[in-house]
């Protein structure tokens, strides 16, 4: 009989991630570790760590546009790439 606690399957994906996640599609199961260390089986990290980022630079290039600056769209899609790369 298997373990409660035991938090991986015998192909060593976590227990409480989604199995058919692109993840463990594409990637060699060598490199299965570092997927689940950088979370991409379970999306809502980067999520609640990208909404508030995009969303302050849609404020600020609200604030910009308030103030009668001209805003660079273009440094703000490239601050949005970042955001979203990070």
């Amino acid at each position: 009989m298997m373990d409660r606690v035991q938090t991986k399957d015998m192909q060593g994906r976590v227990a409480d991630a989604p199995s058919g996640h692109w993840a463990y599609r594409v990637l060699p199961p060598s490199a299965w570790p570092y997927a689940q260390i950088a979370r991409w089986d379970r999306p809502i990290g980067w999520q609640l760590l990208l909404w508030p980022c995009l969303w302050g630079l849609g404020l600020a290039m609200a604030s910009g546009n308030a103030m009668q600056l001209e805003p660079s769209i273009w440094l703000a899609v490239w601050h949005g790439v970042l955001f979203t790369i990070g």
